[in-house]
């Protein structure tokens, strides 16, 4: 839910290009694991005709970033950063900031929301999602001969499976012939 609130947050920037302000969030990174380091670049390109002065730029972290070298990461609610920026007219302003990646479940989701809002024109935002991943853990608590058991009670329950299961391990340890060989043994005969 989260990834289509954010992509609907940034197309509409991307579209939105004949809107007042212009609110880019990205950290270049799709997925992301635990302890993972980024930096996201928030860009505010000012469309006026006018300097916009103290544009007051938020960015919205969840709980799950580690933000400094400080914050323990543990928190339960999303943490507000902000910046006030100036723009010239047609420029574009950039703020960054440092985060690590907390804990985070696989296809869990860090959606980072970045807003712009000068006065008298409307709020600007902008999104990034990136998709949790963590490493599949290489060592089993279980024993190789207990799963060894478990397949061979499997092999022996399953009627039928284990001819097939034979036929295959017979087939796949038979020494190959070359085909030459082959018909030289069968012509002399």
């Amino acid at each position: 839910m989260a990834f289509a609130a954010a992509l609907t947050i940034t197309l509409a920037a991307l579209r939105g290009s004949d809107a007042d302000v212009v609110v880019i969030v990205d950290d270049g990174i799709e997925t992301v694991t635990e302890s993972l380091s980024t930096t996201y670049q928030v860009k505010v390109h000012n469309n006026t005709d006018q300097q916009l002065d103290q544009l007051e730029v938020t960015l919205t972290t969840p709980s799950s970033l580690v933000l400094g070298p400080t914050d323990s990461g543990q928190r339960r609610e999303p943490v507000q950063t902000k910046w006030r920026v100036d723009v010239a007219a047609g420029a574009t302003a950039q703020v960054e900031l440092d985060a690590a990646v907390g804990e985070i479940s696989a296809g869990g989701e860090i959606t980072v929301i970045a807003c712009a809002a000068a006065v008298d024109l409307t709020v600007a935002c902008g999104a990034d999602v990136n998709r949790g991943m963590t490493a599949l853990k290489a060592e089993s608590d279980v024993s190789w001969l207990t799963t060894l058991t478990t397949w061979w009670q499997f092999l022996l329950a399953a009627p039928g499976v284990l001819p097939v299961v034979l036929l295959i391990v017979f087939a796949a340890c038979r020494p190959f012939r070359r085909g030459d060989e082959a018909r030289d043994r069968h012509e002399s005969s």
